[in-house]
């Protein structure tokens, strides 16, 4: 899927976030996902900057000075930071009171090596120690911490993510067993122990320090709601991903990865993998396969203060303001620190950033049109305001390489899949997969009608060949029919109009009487149509019969009037009981046929059968003798004198 970007464009930007901050003397920087806090930690002072108000000016919390601060961390409010200075205890100061108070691990036995605030059933606060983890609960005058229970375990290096509620220990000589723990509203789970599948040499009395798991090349990661443990294997130069499940973790996606000292952004579910400080990053979508997205390619920054324009009708031409955007080179990245899901904080300079996807560029420089269009049905419209995704997935069928350029029909086909696909998830309603805050993904929506909307426009303007185009819509239907979605009565239409053209009559009668799914009024008069215009003998028979399984008998009887088939149409109406149509539409029919035989036929079972009766035949005669032919018109003006003499 991986293609070659514009000249002057980029895939991966870095736009404005708003945040200012300063870093300068700092002990300690501090992101919390949580409290959507930034926290700049020095001796005597502690610094908050807001994440979703960042144009606000932060607020300073004074503290008696001390030893320089090594670790701290915000609870989920917001409202009391835990410090260290030493590894014996932690000092926990409130951000909105004087009040402050000190904690030692249990019975001060062992080190802390770190901590982290957690929402869990019976535990707020996790101590982390060489033994394993201490559990705590905040006292309710926020006061202190009551020891709640111990989770033993030996720890290599550990890791905690927010976003998954999830606390990763590395154990074993090596570090390379790792062991799950997930704080959850219910409590605590253990989940699973797996192993690393990393490079090694083979193994020895003493193992080299080389061959130990560096805990810089472990990451924990949550895309479209699924839980990854990220792996850098730097001797292979590969991305594993790990997912976590209730009872097991599996290597589920493996990606070639050139660079090391690789960091990671989220953006939209769309993984960003940074190689380095070299200014490249490269694109992967977990649910696109097992290739990336993109290759590792230069990324670009926004002018500070600039915002994303809004979607226009004219979103596949990039505005003045993305170019110059996009021209831009990244600077020195050697003080930037990556943030989940996609915050990269300048320490040097003291800006956020956002670091996001251009839809444009990647569609531009896409090989795999399948692959793009899948991808687009997977993107939030809320996260691209400057993007028409819908717009752009039509234009991707239409005129991006998919049908235009011919491409075989198996990859149309796995094109109409993703569109089913997305559409059958939309249909499901409430049960379609969450975002890991519980929210559900509001997907933008191109619909099977749209697609064949694009497919009526490429018959229509003939920027396809005729046999391509029935393939193409073959290929639609069976797609549709594979995911239970019932195919529109244009796609028939359609399929019929594109057979006619190819003189394919014999298809035309044998589709419409094998296939119930073809039975509908817009076929039916499609195929009326065609027998008038001489282009498929037989047509109104087919019309009839199409409509006669759809029970649609009043319309049947249009369709016959309309064909001059009067008798057939008055049989018709008796025989089902269509009540809806008034005696004066057989009447008109019957003359304009110039039958003054069969207009008296008429005439007498309506008159026979309807009430209140008719007024005498001569005075109806003579009503709709307006809609006779001239030729006939003499004959019905002898008859009605007859009938008043």
């Amino acid at each position: 899927m991986a293609g070659t970007p514009q000249p002057g464009a980029a895939q991966v930007f870095l736009r404005d976030a708003g945040l200012r901050f300063d870093a300068e003397g700092v002990d300690v920087l501090h992101y919390s996902q949580a409290a959507r806090l930034l926290l700049a930690v020095c001796r005597g002072s502690i610094t908050a900057y807001s994440i979703d108000r960042p144009s606000e000016p932060p607020q300073v919390t004074e503290m008696e000075p001390g030893p320089p601060i090594v670790a701290a961390a915000v609870s989920p409010d917001g409202r009391l930071v835990a410090l260290q200075r030493t590894p014996e205890r932690l000092e926990f100061v409130s951000r909105d009171s004087p009040n402050l108070f000190v904690q030692s691990a249990l019975r001060g036995k062992h080190a802390i090596t770190g901590f982290f605030w957690a929402r869990a059933s019976g535990c707020d606060f996790v101590m982390v120690t060489n033994a394993g983890l201490e559990l705590y609960t905040l006292a309710a005058d926020r006061q202190g911490l009551k020891h709640e229970g111990k989770l033993q375990h030996p720890i290599r290096w550990w890791r905690y993510s927010h976003d998954s509620r999830l606390a990763l220990l590395g154990t074993g000589e090596l570090g390379l067993w790792l062991q799950g723990y997930q704080f959850t509203a219910k409590g605590v789970a253990k989940l699973p122990p797996f192993q690393i599948a990393a490079s090694t040499p083979p193994a020895t009395t003493t193992p080299p320090a080389a061959s130990r798991l560096d805990p810089a090349d472990v990451s924990m990661l949550t895309v479209y709601g699924r839980v990854y443990c990220a792996y850098l294997n730097r001797p292979a130069r590969r991305l594993l991903l790990y997912r976590f499940y209730v009872d097991a973790v599996i290597l589920q996606h493996q990606y070639e990865m050139p660079g090391s000292g690789v960091r990671y952004s989220v953006f939209d579910n769309l993984l960003i993998a940074h190689m380095g400080h070299s200014g490249r990053a490269q694109i992967i979508d977990v649910s696109g396969g097992s290739a990336p997205v993109s290759a590792a390619q230069p990324f670009a920054m926004a002018p500070i203060g600039e915002a994303e324009l809004p979607a226009s009708s004219s979103s596949s031409v990039a505005s003045p303001r993305a170019v110059r955007r996009r021209s831009l080179q990244p600077p020195n990245m050697a003080a930037w620190r990556f943030e989940q899901p996609n915050l990269v904080l300048d320490t040097l300079t003291g800006v956020g950033w956002r670091c996001e996807v251009d839809l444009q560029v990647l569609a531009s420089s896409c090989n795999d049109s399948a692959q793009l269009i899948a991808l687009l049905l997977r993107r939030r419209a809320a996260a691209h305001p400057s993007v028409d995704i819908p717009s752009l997935t039509l234009s991707t069928i239409k005129a991006g390489g998919l049908l235009v350029d011919r491409q075989p029909t198996s990859v149309a086909r796995a094109a109409f899949d993703a569109v089913a696909a997305a559409s059958l998830e939309l249909a499901r309603g409430p049960g379609r997969p969450a975002s890991a805050s519980g929210r559900p993904q509001e997907r933008a929506i191109v619909s099977p009608e749209a697609v064949l909307g694009v497919l009526q426009w490429l018959h229509e303007e003939e920027a396809v060949d005729a046999p391509y185009l029935q393939a193409a819509l073959a290929e639609l239907d069976a797609s549709l029919a594979a995911h239970g979605i019932p195919s529109p009565a244009r796609l028939h239409a359609l399929s019929l109009d594109v057979a006619l053209q190819l003189g394919h009559t014999f298809q035309v009668a044998v589709k419409v009487g094998l296939q119930q799914g073809l039975a509908s009024a817009d076929v039916a008069a499609r195929l009326a149509e065609a027998e008038a215009a001489g282009d498929l003998p037989g047509g109104g028979q087919l019309a009839d019969d199409s409509l006669a399984r759809l029970g649609a008998h009043e319309e049947r009887c249009r369709q016959l009037l309309q064909q001059g088939q009067v008798i057939r149409a008055l049989r018709c109406a008796r025989t089902h009981r269509v009540e809806s149509l008034a005696p004066s539409a057989f009447l008109q029919a019957a003359a304009e046929t110039g039958d003054l035989g069969m207009f008296t036929a008429v005439y007498r079972f309506c008159h026979d059968t309807v009430q209140p009766p008719l007024d005498d035949c001569a005075s109806v005669l003579a009503e709709h003798m307006r809609w006779m032919p001239e030729e006939c018109r003499p004959g019905a003006t002898a008859l009605i004198e007859s009938l008043t003499a």
